[in-house]
């Protein structure tokens, strides 16, 4: 798992051309340390450095959004130690991180139900958002207990609500219409999302963006 990311724009790429929206799903991190005889936590503490390695980058890129899948609603199947230690990482990065985050124009949003996590780690997820609220550097969205899955039917639910309230009728109901009613597309202001960096070798989407990211010819996914 290389760090090592070009923080200067290259002088060969144009730069009215790099996209806006970037996601990387935190994949392989338990992989990599098995390969090098670490522990799977291991794995997570490299994940998350490369993921604020990335979240720089994008920033002296000019890339406006950078979204990262780091817990999605599948990973409440793996071992109860390690789904602990990843709540505790996550709320102690933030905890850590925040202040220079803050100071680097960096605006926190976060994706999913936060309703199932640590009380101790909504809290901290409250003080990022309400601190960087008016940060316009770089928008980074954090999905913590997120399910694309989930969401699209939450989605269906909010429509479906509206249509037997009357305020809504069926012939309304398109593509875009439907995106509205998605979390991402409050975040990001409808900036469509580009590109996806996964695990160097492995192609592993899971249950991420299946709406926003894959139905659009424009998405690359990208490997470190």
């Amino acid at each position: 798992m290389n760090t090592q990311l070009i923080t200067k724009l290259p002088a060969i790429l144009d730069p009215t051309k790099i996209p806006q929206h970037v996601a990387a799903i935190m994949d392989g991190n338990g992989r990599w340390a098995k390969q090098q005889g670490l522990p799977r936590i291991a794995g997570h503490q490299q994940g998350a450095n490369t993921v604020k390695s990335l979240l720089h980058c994008c920033k002296d890129w000019g890339i406006a959004n950078f979204t990262v899948y780091a817990f999605s609603t599948e990973n409440w199947g793996r071992p109860a130690f390690e789904v602990d230690f990843l709540m505790r990482l996550f709320e102690g990065l933030l905890d850590s991180e925040l202040a220079q985050l803050h100071d680097e124009g960096v605006r926190i949003r976060f994706l999913g139900n936060r309703f199932q996590v640590p009380a101790s780690l909504q809290k901290m997820m409250d003080k990022c958002i309400e601190k960087t609220a008016h940060n316009r550097a770089v928008t980074f969205n954090i999905a913590i207990n997120y399910g694309s899955r989930n969401e699209i039917l939450q989605a269906c639910k909010s429509i479906a609500e509206r249509v037997k309230l009357g305020e809504l009728d069926v012939q309304q109901i398109d593509e875009s219409f439907f995106t509205r009613y998605l979390g991402l597309a409050e975040l990001v202001h409808g900036v469509a999302l580009k590109a996806e960096i996964l695990a160097k070798g492995w192609f592993c989407c899971k249950d991420f963006r299946s709406i926003e990211g894959f139905k659009r010819s424009s998405t690359r996914v990208l490997s470190l």
